[in-house]
């Protein structure tokens, strides 16, 4: 009788089998994912994409996280794992970008319209913020 450990070296260490304890092929599970993610999204994803979202995800989390991708994943090298991270990051600081740009969009006009300041017109609440400056520099002032 064999021991423990090495019983588990001769089991087979395929993830995806069969009804009768075969592994799946690549091209039949690719098939079959294909067909499903058709069916249910709109678009066929490959097993190779389902990668690229894990690895992606796992950036977006951290560096920790991205580690742990490079061997759930089994990148052969750290390089791979870092471009994954690296898109990831520049990714998320692109959408922290836009919601910022979209602050100071719904911010400013707030302002135009004056919401804050009971409906002044725009003008006069510019020449508020220069404290008269823009009156006294205007054409046909006294000043």
């Amino acid at each position: 009788m064999g021991s423990a450990s090495g019983d588990r070296a001769e089991a087979p260490l395929h993830l995806w089998i069969s009804r009768n304890g075969n592994p799946l092929s690549l091209s039949w599970l690719s098939t079959h994912i294909g067909r499903h993610t058709q069916k249910r999204f709109g678009w066929a994803m490959d097993p190779q994409s389902f990668r690229h979202c894990l690895a992606t995800t796992l950036g977006k989390d951290g560096p920790e996280a991205a580690l742990m991708g490079m061997d759930l994943l089994d990148h052969a090298n750290f390089a791979t794992t870092e471009r994954y991270y690296i898109a990831a990051q520049a990714e998320a600081a692109h959408q922290h970008y836009e919601k910022l740009l979209e602050a100071r969009r719904k911010a400013s006009a707030g302002h135009l319209r004056n919401d804050s300041l009971g409906g002044a017109p725009a003008n006069e609440t510019l020449q508020n913020r220069l404290g008269g400056m823009g009156r006294r520099n205007s054409p046909g002032s006294s000043k």
